[in-house]
């Protein structure tokens, strides 16, 4: 299995593990029209009654121009990247109805005018957060439903999140100790 290639593509993929969704990262995806291969950030799926809910994360920074930026937001999420993303884990959990949601995220780690990129990208059903408003909006309420709502009954006084979810672990631990209580 791939690693993530960076610590906010580590956080994204132990979000969604905790959320309960199968991850890959860095999944290789062909895209014949274009030539080469793309391979998505971090995404994840999992079936939810008949639903096959998929979570598509695409992590960067919007460093270069405007246009340049939106372009390659638009790229990363493409209708053939997508659809084969579908196919991929259609097949892989044996899944075969049509019904599937899929929700396409790009968080910007050093954001600028985040509200410009927004509107040209939401007609496109992407979704583009900030790291900051990511880690308190989806990772942060993750972490304390989980907390509140454990898979299993623990041994020992308090519930602390699983080990191998070292970046959910050490996010947790800083908002604990130097933000919330202050």
């Amino acid at each position: 299995m791939p690693f993530p290639q960076t610590w906010t593509e580590e956080l994204v993929a132990e979000w969604l593990d905790l959320r309960g969704y199968l991850v890959k990262v860095n999944l290789p995806v062909v895209t014949p029209e274009e030539g080469g291969r793309r391979a998505p950030d971090i995404v994840g799926a999992r079936i939810n009654q008949d639903t096959l809910e998929i979570i598509h994360v695409e992590v960067g920074q919007l460093s270069e121009s405007k246009d340049k930026n939106i372009k390659r937001i638009i790229n990363k999420f493409s209708e053939d990247v997508c659809n084969r993303v579908k196919e991929y884990f259609k097949q892989l959990l044996n899944f075969t109805s049509d019904n599937v949601e899929y929700y396409k995220i790009y968080v910007a780690k050093y954001p600028k005018n985040l509200a410009e990129y927004r509107e040209e990208v939401s007609k496109l059903n992407i979704e583009v957060k900030s790291l900051k408003d990511f880690i308190y909006e989806d990772v942060l309420p993750t972490i304390r439903q989980w907390k509140e709502h454990p898979p299993h009954l623990p041994k020992t006084k308090g519930i602390a999140l699983p080990e191998s979810h070292w970046m959910l672990y050490l996010t947790d631990f800083i908002f604990e100790n130097f933000i919330e209580n202050r």
